[in-house]
């Protein structure tokens, strides 16, 4: 049985740097936990996360995979990278974190969709919290026993105190994250860190391979990584769903250098034999998107559909049909356990399913506009663009360092 050991984010020095490893991983009843590759002690319980990538390790260097570890990266939580084993001083590579001076510590937006989300499970759950504890099942026999004092007062700190605490936890983080960004910068400084980072195969930007290599900066235009500035590593945006039409270019916040997004296309500068198919290949590409959306769409609204039925029957046979048992009163046939875990199960099937059904429409209607425009008014709105000359030199230099299979 491996023991639980914590680890540090300081204590590097040049050999232990130079000693680095990546670190190993061990199951545990379904669970994948990162291990010291040094002692082989198990440092934390938090475990690895599907959405942190596939394995924990990096795929740098092999061909088509810088892209992918780059959408990875922007999903990890903020923190150090390299951990100082306090077992055994060893250094090992943790991906379960990525740097935030190179990602910025702004959270993706899905975020704030997952606490409201948790806000309204836990009122969801409030029903048989506040059952177990007043203990009087009987008396919930129709909704106007909700509204007396008693229950007011068991249903405002459940409602509430969820609520503020997950606002307090949002802002907490937030000034955590401020106070790991300024300890990031501190620990990229040091370049025999950003050494061991490059060797154990982390995805460095190029202002740090840059530094590694004592090469100088230029001013040449980089490209957008999944929505990462490929100089920096800040995160611009969040990565297109899918290929459409607008402008490639975009100014980088942190470190003002000019991007490309080459999921962005800008018509009018391909060849006018092109320009239709690269019309056709773009819409096709959002309609790709738009059917595995739908296909989402139209399962998680059934789910809804069938959990809201379902719930509306439940209180109709529970609450207001003659001789109604109420919530947890007794029922020969229907016993009280039952009509709750029920209740649970439909009210969840509903808000779940709810959530994903307005979630891909979300996504729906987004590339539905973006499918909306004729190859008239693409081209026309990449033609005024394109008047601007410094503008189009910049796209023009873009394009023939980064698809050489297009010509101006």
């Amino acid at each position: 049985m491996l023991e639980r050991q914590k680890f540090k984010v300081d204590g590097y020095t040049a050999d232990n740097l130079a000693n680095a490893k990546i670190c190993e991983t061990q199951t545990i009843k379904s669970h994948v936990y990162i291990v010291c590759p040094h002692c082989h002690v198990k440092v934390d319980s938090l475990p690895w996360r599907s959405n942190y990538g596939n394995k924990p390790e990096f795929a740098a260097g092999a061909p088509g995979k810088l892209d992918e570890s780059y959408a990875s990266l922007n999903r990890r939580k903020p923190g150090s990278e390299l951990k100082c084993c306090l077992r055994c001083g060893g250094v090992f590579l943790d991906p379960r974190f990525r740097e935030a001076a190179i990602g910025g510590y702004r959270k993706p937006k899905n975020h704030d969709a997952l606490a409201v989300f948790i806000t309204l499970s836990l009122i969801v759950a409030i029903i048989p919290v506040y059952a177990a504890i007043t203990g009087n099942y009987r008396r919930i026999d129709s909704f106007q026993d909700f509204f007396n004092l008693g229950t007011i007062l068991v249903f405002f700190p459940l409602v509430v105190v969820p609520v503020v605490f997950i606002l307090v936890r949002k802002q907490t983080g937030l000034y955590k994250n401020r106070d790991e960004l300024g300890s990031s910068r501190a620990r990229l400084k040091n370049l025999d860190y950003l050494r061991a980072l490059n060797r154990l195969g982390r995805p460095l930007p190029v202002k740090y391979q840059n530094i590694i290599e004592g090469r100088p900066d230029d001013e040449s235009i980089y490209r957008a990584l999944s929505g990462s500035c490929e100089f920096c590593g800040y995160l611009l945006k969040d990565p297109e769903l899918c290929r459409h039409f607008g402008s490639p270019l975009m100014v980088c916040p942190e470190c003002r250098k000019l991007t490309y997004d080459g999921s962005l296309c800008e018509l009018s500068f391909y060849p006018p034999e092109r320009q239709q198919r690269e019309f056709d290949a773009v819409q096709s590409s959002i309609g790709t998107v738009i059917k595995a959306h739908t296909r989402r769409a139209v399962i998680s609204g059934l789910i809804a559909a069938l959990g809201l039925l379902a719930l509306a029957a439940l209180i109709y046979f529970v609450f207001l049909a003659p001789e109604a048992p109420g919530l947890l009163g007794y029922s020969r046939y229907f016993p009280g356990k039952l009509r709750m875990v029920s209740m649970i199960l439909a009210v969840l099937a509903t808000v779940i399913g709810f959530y994903f059904h307005v979630k891909a429409l979300m996504v729906i209607m987004q590339c539905s506009g973006y499918r909306r425009i004729s190859m008239k008014a693409a081209l026309a709105e990449s033609e005024h663009r394109l008047r601007n000359p410094e503008y189009a030199a910049n796209v023009g230099e873009a394009v023939s360092l980064y698809e050489s299979s297009l010509s101006p």
